[in-house]
């Protein structure tokens, strides 16, 4: 897919590499059909989306790629507890928290303006709390 790119993106991904700097892909939905093509990108971490299995993503590209994902958005972070975040945390750390690439911990998309702080900084505690590198009890 890297030959796919136009000339504007491949200078931007260049541009970004060329600073130093990591760069994101996140495509909303159900990307598991082109998550070959996004890895051919030259992303360096995918941006899983929560109607994806992340297990699936670890087990397919986690061994190309980063991945980042995929606590639910609006039904866990938005109108969810600081529990129901908590427990979704460790849902993805189980699923892909020994991707070869690793994993970064995030929403599977945006976060809705009004999601409540409490539950921000039970994600963030949370991870905290799993820590790194992942022990027998992760």
């Amino acid at each position: 897919m890297r030959d796919r790119l136009t000339p504007l993106e491949r200078l931007d991904l260049d541009c970004v590499h060329g600073a130093g700097r990591k760069v994101t892909l996140h495509i909303c939905g159900k990307t598991n059909k082109i998550w070959k093509d996004m890895v051919d990108t030259g992303a360096d971490c995918l941006s899983i989306d929560n109607r994806i299995d992340l297990a699936e993503a670890c087990r397919e590209v986690g061994g190309a790629v980063r991945l980042m994902g995929n606590v639910d958005p609006s039904d866990v972070m938005l109108l969810g507890t600081p529990d129901t975040v908590r427990e979704a945390v460790r849902r993805c750390v189980r699923q892909a928290g020994r991707a070869p690439k690793g994993l970064v911990v995030a929403s599977g998309c945006s976060l809705p303006t009004e999601t409540p702080f409490d539950n921000i900084h039970a994600m963030v505690d949370a991870v905290r709390e799993i820590g790194f590198p992942l022990g027998e009890t992760n």
